[in-house]
C-alpha cells in the first residue's frame, strides 16, 4: 500500500503483549498529525505477520483511491459519526446496532491524555468481550474514534477468490487484495458482500 507507515519499538516487544499508554499515545499522535488512520493487529489470527511490536498508519488521502465515493475518510467513518454525540456525552465505549459481530466503539475527546487513552482501551476490551489473555483483536484509531474487534479466525474463505487474510483495515470498510501477474485477483462480483466477510472472521453477538 502506498504511504504506509510502520511504528516499531526500539527494544524488542512481542506483538501479542498488552497495549500500553505509550503505544496508544504514539498511534494517536501519528493519526492526528497526518491526519490518518492507525491500526494494530494483536496476533496472527488478527493479521499480524511479525513478532516484533509494530503499529501501522495510512494517511486519510489514501482512502481517496480506495473509497467508492471518493471521500477522504475511511468508509466506516460515516457509520461511526452517527454515534459521536451520544458516546462523547457518555464517555464510555459501546456496541452499535448496525454491526452483528462483537466489537467496541469509543469516541475520542480533543487531545486525550495517555491515561485516558489506556482507560478507554481497557474499557473497550470488556465491552467487546475480549478481556481474556488469549483474545486477539484488531484496533483501528482515527483522531476522532477507536474501534476494537475480537477475532475468531484470520482467513475468510470465498467461493471464487479463495482464502482472504483479514486484518484491521477491513474494519475501516476497505477490503484490500493483492494485485499482480502471479497474485489472485478478487473482483467485486466474485466476493461476498463485505459484511459477510467480516462476520466470517469475528464472533457473533
Amino acid at each position: 500500500m502506498k504511504d504506509h507507515i510502520l511504528l516499531i519499538t526500539d527494544e524488542f516487544r512481542e506483538q501479542s503483549e498488552d497495549m500500553d499508554d505509550q503505544d496508544l499515545t504514539a498511534l494517536y499522535a501519528v493519526v492526528s498529525e497526518l491526519p490518518g488512520v492507525g491500526f494494530f493487529n494483536s496476533g496472527p489470527i488478527a493479521g499480524a505477520s511479525q513478532l516484533h511490536r509494530h503499529l501501522q498508519a495510512v494517511p486519510l488521502d489514501t482512502f481517496t483511491a480506495l473509497s467508492h465515493n471518493k471521500g477522504i475518510s475511511p468508509p466506516m467513518d460515516e457509520l461511526m459519526h452517527k454515534y459521536r454525540d451520544e458516546l462523547l456525552l457518555s464517555g464510555r465505549a459501546s456496541r452499535i446496532k448496525e454491526l452483528s459481530f462483537k466489537h467496541a466503539l469509543f469516541m475520542l475527546p480533543i487531545s486525550p491524555t495517555p491515561t485516558s487513552l489506556l482507560k478507554a482501551f481497557k474499557h473497550m476490551l470488556k465491552v467487546a468481550d475480549c478481556d481474556e489473555e488469549d483474545c486477539e483483536f484488531n484496533l483501528v484509531m482515527t483522531s476522532k474514534w477507536m474501534f476494537l474487534v475480537p477475532r475468531a479466525q484470520h482467513i475468510a474463505s470465498t467461493l471464487h477468490s479463495g482464502d482472504l487474510g483479514i486484518n484491521s483495515l477491513a474494519f475501516t470498510g476497505c477490503l484490500l487484495v493483492r494485485e499482480g501477474p502471479t497474485d489472485r485477483e478478487a473482483t467485486t462480483d466474485s466476493l461476498p458482500i463485505p459484511s459477510q466477510i467480516l462476520e466470517a472472521v469475528t464472533f457473533p453477538i
